[in-house]
């Protein structure tokens, strides 16, 4: 490539700074013999071209490398390009080898991989070259798409080893549970038989209580109609006791003012009265019917002297 023909590449300052970076490795091998700007620049280009190697890689799949090369032709026009349309089998294997090696896995089935990568992407290779032939289309396979494939894989079988260990850690969380589950069962059924004499005494006991709780709850029912009657009986007491009391109550109300006439006619008594009565020898009859009740009320017998 002709650095030269790429104009303005760099700006007047650092052309100026190239040129004295040149300048010592120019006199060191005597050239450059006046030192001038451009012999130090035209010094430059030519380390450039010879030492200066760019690697450019495209892949030929899709417009974009027509693009680029329309673009810049001098990809084409100033470059050395080695096509590698397709790997022999030996880089096929080699490379699928160093991918592959990265994986768990036993040395059988890693080889067992590494034929069946390098299997289909020969074969889709010859069937890219067939589907071309018969159709007039052309379909790459290049290296990048064997890697592609090779990291498809990786991935695919990452993704169903998670899936396989999550089946597997379900399953032994379920035969772990199953296991202690069955354990837990033989021991409650071990229970269950050293339960089931006391379980006999138990039910043969209540029964009784059973029949003793039937009789008792009979002559419950004897008693509460019993108990019935004599509500009955006791309620008719009351009822005419409540009349007796009404009517005592009554005779009591119309009693009330007598009473105090009396209590009012006691409390007019003195002790020269009782004197008096004390020293009549014949008292009058009024004074005789008074003592004889007062001695009723008392419940002291009445004697006559």
């Amino acid at each position: 490539m002709n650095t030269g023909e790429v104009p303005n590449i760099f700006a007047a300052d650092e052309k100026a700074d190239v040129c004295e970076l040149v300048r010592g490795p120019a006199k060191e091998e005597e050239r450059c013999p006046e030192g001038t700007p451009a012999q130090l620049f035209g010094y430059f280009l030519e380390r450039c071209k010879k030492l200066l190697h760019i690697v450019l890689a495209f892949s030929p799949i899709g417009a974009a490398i027509r693009n680029r090369i329309r673009d810049f032709p001098s990809i084409v026009n100033c470059t050395t390009i080695d096509w590698f349309s397709e790997w022999p089998p030996d880089a096929l294997q080699a490379v699928a080898k160093k991918f592959l090696g990265e994986i768990q896995m036993e040395d059988e089935v890693r080889e067992n991989c590494v034929n069946m990568v390098q299997i289909f992407h020969s074969s889709t290779a010859v069937g890219a070259a067939k589907f071309e032939a018969e159709l007039g289309r052309i379909y790459y396979v290049t290296p990048t798409s064997y890697l592609e494939l090779i990291n498809t894989f990786k991935t695919l079988l990452g993704e169903k080893r998670a899936e396989v260990m999550a089946l597997k850690n379900r399953y032994g969380d379920g035969y772990e549970c199953l296991i202690g589950t069955e354990s837990k069962v033989l021991t409650m059924k071990q229970e269950i038989i050293d339960l089931q004499p006391i379980l006999v005494t138990t039910g043969e006991e209540t029964a009784k209580k059973l029949i003793v709780v039937a009789k008792e709850t009979a002559d419950a029912d004897v008693i509460k109609t019993s108990v019935g009657i004599e509500e009955a009986d006791a309620s008719k007491i009351a009822a005419e006791a409540n009349a007796i009391k009404t009517d005592c109550e009554t005779q009591l109300a119309a009693a009330i003012p007598a009473l105090k006439a009396a209590e009012d006619a006691v409390n007019c008594i003195t002790k020269g009265d009782i004197a008096q009565l004390k020293g009549m020898a014949t008292p009058p009859a009024l004074v005789v019917l008074v003592t004889s009740v007062v001695c009723m009320f008392m419940g002291i017998k009445a004697e006559k002297v």
